[in-house]
């Protein structure tokens, strides 16, 4: 994996042209939503992540050098996963589990280099590798991955929010859990993190 961070401000200026849709982009993104509604059935994340990959691959240079369909598909499919690995396997092998969310990892990542910041994907991404590490433990995997993922949790909960974010019993802040789970609401029209202020807060 690259080694991403923040963007400062005046990147972050230049990735707002990046990251949202303009009006082609919209109009694909509208479609193709719609042909997914219509073509699979409700919650079928399975099928989703087929789904979005062959969009990921019929939309190849569709857009010229454009990111940011590519990016937003990039991160459903891993979305797809770890709802797989959260959900539907609950129960089932704790190793299957943690598979699925090493997935939405790797995914989570790969829409993060797309762009070469780190984004608003990275709490998604942060909530996907304490879930392997968790699943792995329970599967009594306790190796040097499972401690890999284990600190890259923290790793990029520092990384986006600063070192000194507290981070109890391996578990994401009930702050940041809402902020990562408002991304998937807010798939198609995505901010990315701002400065600190002076004070320490988000902007």
């Amino acid at each position: 994996m690259k080694e991403l961070r923040r963007p400062n401000s005046e990147e972050l200026e230049n990735l707002k042209e990046v990251v949202v849709f303009n009006s082609a982009e919209q109009e694909y993104w509208d479609d193709m939503i719609a042909r997914r509604d219509s073509e699979l059935a409700p919650g079928n994340h399975e099928a989703r992540i087929g789904f979005y990959f062959n969009e990921l691959k019929q939309t190849q240079g569709k857009f010229g050098g454009r990111v940011a369909v590519k990016r937003t598909l990039e991160y459903l499919i891993g979305h797809a996963h770890e709802w797989l690995g959260t959900y539907t396997s609950e129960g089932q092998d704790f190793g299957l589990r943690a598979e699925m969310c090493e997935k939405a990892v790797l995914w989570y990542q790969r829409a993060d280099e797309t762009i070469g910041f780190l984004s608003d994907y990275a709490l998604r991404q942060a909530e996907a590798s304490g879930m392997v590490a968790k699943f792995r433990t329970k599967a009594g995997l306790n190796d040097n991955a499972t401690a890999w993922y284990a600190q890259r949790f923290g790793q990029l909960i520092g990384a986006v929010l600063g070192p000194g974010t507290a981070v109890q019993n391996g578990a994401i802040p009930e702050n940041l859990k809402r902020m990562a789970d408002a991304t998937v609401d807010s798939v198609a029209q995505l901010y990315l993190f701002r400065d600190k202020a002076p004070e320490g807060k988000l902007n």
